[in-house]
């Protein structure tokens, strides 16, 4: 599976890596829109779909957030988001990691789920199928962009 990230993203992307490492600047918590609510307004988008289109977006969207709450911790972290995560956790208790992040770390799983479902060993049928709607899940992320990207100026500064 290869994804076609829109230039705008993979400049995000760039640009949110400098602000932490280099800037010692953390995205506030918990993000508004959250990861859950894109994906929602993402499919809610799509208008009205035949019920099989319907289903195979409800199935990308649930299984973006199963991957979603398993990978945020392992893989889609800088080291120095880590102490805020556990503050996160701590304070929200029983809330998902999906409700509590938004459109940058939504991005970060996005371009890395191809590598995961290379080594998820999917069948190819459930793969072909699942990156045309990948594909228009980074385009509604780069239409909404100013909505849901937070600007430098918003990202908080840690002294680091």
């Amino acid at each position: 599976i290869t994804l076609a990230v829109p230039n705008t993203l993979q400049k995000q992307l760039l640009d949110e890596g400098g602000r932490i490492h280099q800037g010692g600047k953390l995205l506030p918590l918990p993000r508004a829109p959250s990861a859950r609510e894109i994906l929602n307004e993402f499919i809610a988008s799509k208008g009205a779909l035949e019920f099989l289109e319907d289903q195979m977006y409800t199935e990308l969207r649930d299984s973006i957030v199963r991957y979603f709450n398993s990978a945020l911790p392992m893989i889609l972290l800088y080291s120095q988001e880590r102490k805020g995560y556990e503050e996160l956790v701590a304070a929200n208790g029983g809330a998902m990691l999906i409700d509590l992040y938004g459109a940058e770390h939504l991005l970060r799983l996005i371009v890395t789920l191809p590598s995961l479902l290379r080594k998820a060993d999917l069948e190819r049928k459930n793969v072909v199928a699942i990156q045309p709607r990948l594909q228009e899940l980074l385009r509604y992320l780069d239409n909404c962009f100013k909505d849901i990207f937070l600007t430098d100026d918003k990202y908080i500064q840690t002294g680091g």
